[in-house]
């Protein structure tokens, strides 16, 4: 059986990724990138960006916790107690970025079969790309409409609140634009906000990813579906701002009930696990 590696940020939904699939087909080693402290983030920003940039940041950190106790109930719906932190029986290294030496002596120590799980807010460069035999990403986003980062935020200002869902791709150059393994849309309430909405995409996606594993390991790995970038956006932080933000717990404050009764588009194509098409 292959060793099975999960590289995440150290969010509720990556921790109860990683706990889930532990339980179910065994992970032997978690990568958990280590989160900058307050202090050193408020210097980069200010660094990069200047005394205009750093305000916004701490406007927007303030709103995005905001919204995080906001969204404590429907998290806890989708992920428990699961998401408060690592189970016990878990291998863990914490690590500063994906190409950490300490990431890339662990993942070697594995042998050359590995398989990579991802669920972070990162990209993964060749060094550990390398190192492992298949990779695997579980993106916030139905790609290749919403790619990069903030996908769950876009969308709602868009008015597309049917086509708010998970993706999982396989890695590649292009963010979020790897061969589409699978997808899942998100079932929206009229009192969801993005930190709900991203605990059950997370959901969705970790049950996707143990059928996916479970198949690999029978000897029926699923086929990939390429992606058509021209169909869909990618977001980068840099255009993320705090005039967003504050549109986004605006629309959280008044509930989505409008979006939902009067979708701005209809739900478009995506790759369902079952068939291995669009659907």
């Amino acid at each position: 059986m292959a060793p099975l590696v999960c590289l995440v940020g150290a969010g509720p939904g990556e921790i109860a990724m990683v706990n889930r699939l532990h339980r179910a087909v065994g992970v032997d080693l978690a990568l958990v990138l280590a989160q900058p402290s307050s202090l050193h983030r408020l210097r980069s920003t200010l660094r990069s960006r200047g005394p205009a940039g750093l305000g916004d940041a701490v406007a927007r950190r303030l709103a995005e916790r905001r919204g995080r106790e906001r969204g404590e109930a429907g998290r806890r719906r989708w992920l428990g107690d699961d998401g408060c932190a690592l189970d016990a029986g878990v291998p863990v290294a914490t690590v500063t970025r994906p190409e950490d030496p300490e990431a890339l002596r662990r993942v070697a120590s594995l042998g050359g079969d590995v398989e990579l799980v991802v669920h972070a807010d990162r990209i993964v460069h060749e060094p550990l790309l390398e190192l492992c035999a298949a990779t695997l990403n579980l993106h916030w986003g139905l790609s290749p409409y919403y790619r990069g980062t903030y996908c769950t935020e876009w969308a709602l200002l868009h008015g597309d609140v049917r086509n708010i869902g998970v993706t999982i791709h396989e890695l590649a150059a292009e963010v979020d634009g790897g061969a589409i393994l699978a997808q899942a849309r998100a079932e929206l309430g009229a009192d969801d906000t993005v930190a709900a909405i991203d605990a059950q995409l997370s959901a969705l996606g970790t049950e996707l990813l143990i059928a996916l594993l479970r198949r690999r390991r029978a000897g029926e790995p699923p086929r990939g579906v390429p992606q058509d970038l021209a169909r869909g956006i990618e977001t980068r932080k840099a255009l993320w701002s705090r005039h967003l933000d504050r549109h986004v717990r605006a629309l959280e404050r008044g509930g989505l009930a409008a979006m939902l009764d009067a979708p701005a588009r209809p739900a478009l194509p995506i790759v369902e696990l079952d068939r291995g098409d669009a659907a």
